[in-house]
């Protein structure tokens, strides 16, 4: 099962609509972590997330993308010291 399948099968799973973009207390549900975690990754540029106001959605070929493990940036808690 690709990515994109995961994906959708978690949405439906948790009882959200498959969209073209998540925030992050939805996007922590998809992945199974925690919020914080999500906005870490945000912060630390290891999951691109794009900003409205003072809102944060991430799109859903960003979650893809993070699921494919093709995450190019530094480690959270490498603060780029």
């Amino acid at each position: 099962m690709g990515a994109v399948e995961v994906l959708k099968t978690a949405a439906e799973a948790h009882g959200l609509e498959v969209r073209a973009a998540y925030s992050p207390p939805q996007a922590a549900r998809l992945l199974g972590i925690g919020e914080n975690s999500i906005y870490n990754f945000i912060h630390s540029g290891r999951l691109r997330a794009v900003r409205v106001g003072r809102r944060f959605y991430i799109p859903a070929s960003e979650l893809v993308r993070f699921l494919e493990g093709e995450q190019d940036t530094p480690e959270v808690g490498a603060r780029g010291r």
